[in-house]
């Protein structure tokens, strides 16, 4: 059997190289092998392995490339195709039968569709394929390959943009990213707001983006801000514009700051003497009555099992027996009742005043503490920002102080 299974994977695997390499003879062929063409043209009826030109949007594409040339924005070229009701690739699919699914049919143009037809080469006759590749190891996960691996088979097909226009097309595209990048300069990734931000105009979660703009004089202006990307949307657009990343850090620490504050001054009245002793005075109280209620269940307990004894003796009729029984039974409910009340105040005394969230994670800050996303997580559940640039935090623990200053309010310590 051990014999067996070794041929059988040996087996695998040489039919597994063979599919493989007939897969890339078939791609350095120049057979197109996906599942449909690129929008703009379709896959050869008659040979499968050949794609031929979409008359029908053919001049989407040309008019999307030459808009590019007059320095219209992806979002701008957007913003037009769908303004010339002009339907997008996946709807267009739709509408054709390549795509069956129904989800495609409000499809809408979006820049990053069409900053992917202003890079592809194929519509200047090369087929590249062999840009990612998946592996079993890595349970199947995209890769992408490095661009000297592809499989370039250039003057494929009929192209629907010449050369130059598409090369002045990456010209453009190349000095606007040199314009907000330096590929020299480091860039920190870190994040501390990842996850907190979200927008109070569409729900959506905030994300930091790093603008890196480089002047003729060699002077970089770096500058972090908080976007949303609902923003970019061609259609239904988020009205939130943006903010710079250090404003919300400084609105956060002098929040942070203003409730450090507050815990340090309430665990002062806490710790006050006067105050201190009314606390525990307080604590006592609780734990004498608590005794108390257990000492009168105790003694019903006794009187109950007394009774008990009496009828069994025949001091008592059953009658009487009963009477007296359901008495002791319905005083012992109404002692358990208010003994379970009791140390339910016990135990929110306790939380409330001596393991108080609010006190014991605020108060273990200082004023000159850093602000780090450890710190932040520990205390913050979300952050909203809305257009007009205002922010409202919501912090884990302020629940927590509202409990704590209504309980010092009501045993009279503030």
């Amino acid at each position: 059997m051990q014999i067996k299974n070794i041929v059988n994977e040996f087996y695998s695997k040489d039919i597994s190289k063979k599919i493989l390499s007939s897969i890339r003879q078939k791609k350095e062929s120049g057979e197109y092998l996906c599942a449909f063409a690129p929008y703009g043209y379709l896959k050869d009826k008659k040979n499968k392995g050949k794609i031929i030109i979409d008359n029908n949007v053919k001049q989407v594409i040309i008019n999307i490339f030459n808009w590019r040339l007059k320095n219209y924005s992806c979002s701008n070229i957007a913003l037009k195709l769908e303004q010339l009701n002009i339907d997008a690739p996946f709807k267009y699919f739709y509408k054709i039968g390549i795509l069956k699914s129904s989800r495609y049919a409000n499809s809408k143009w979006n820049r990053e569709a069409i900053n992917r037809i202003l890079k592809n080469d194929i519509y200047i006759g090369n087929l590249s394929q062999g840009k990612y590749t998946k592996r079993v190891e890595d349970n199947k996960k995209q890769l992408t390959v490095a661009k000297n691996n592809w499989i370039i088979k250039e003057n494929n097909h009929e192209p629907i943009i010449d050369k130059e226009t598409f090369y002045k097309v990456q010209a453009i595209n190349e000095n606007i990213k040199l314009r907000y990048n330096k590929t020299n300069y480091t860039i920190e990734k870190d994040d501390i707001l990842k996850g907190l931000l979200k927008c109070g105009c569409c729900g959506k979660n905030l994300t930091k983006r790093v603008n890196i703009k480089a002047y003729e004089s060699n002077k970089i202006n770096i500058q972090n801000r908080i976007i949303c990307e609902g923003r970019y949307k061609v259609v239904d657009k988020c009205s939130f514009k943006g903010i710079r990343e250090d404003i919300i850090l400084k609105t956060i620490l002098e929040t942070v700051k203003l409730n450090i504050k507050l815990s340090k001054d309430i665990n002062k009245i806490v710790n006050f003497k006067e105050c201190n002793n009314k606390i525990n005075l307080h604590k006592q109280n609780l734990i004498e009555e608590i005794s108390t209620i257990r000492e009168k269940i105790q003694n019903i307990q006794f009187k109950y099992e007394k009774l008990y004894n009496d009828y069994l003796d025949g001091i008592l009729n059953k009658r009487d027996y009963i009477f007296i029984k359901n008495k002791y039974l319905l005083e012992k409910d109404n002692f358990i009742k208010q003994l379970n009340i009791l140390e339910q105040n016990l135990k929110d005394f306790e939380t409330t005043i001596i393991n108080n969230e609010f006190l014991n994670n605020f108060s273990m800050l200082n004023d000159d503490d850093i602000l780090n996303r450890e710190i932040l997580l520990n205390l913050i559940e979300s952050i909203t920002i809305y257009s007009d640039k205002s922010i409202k935090i919501k912090f884990k623990f302020f629940k927590q102080y509202e409990i704590l200053n209504e309980y010092l309010l009501n045993i009279g310590v503030i």
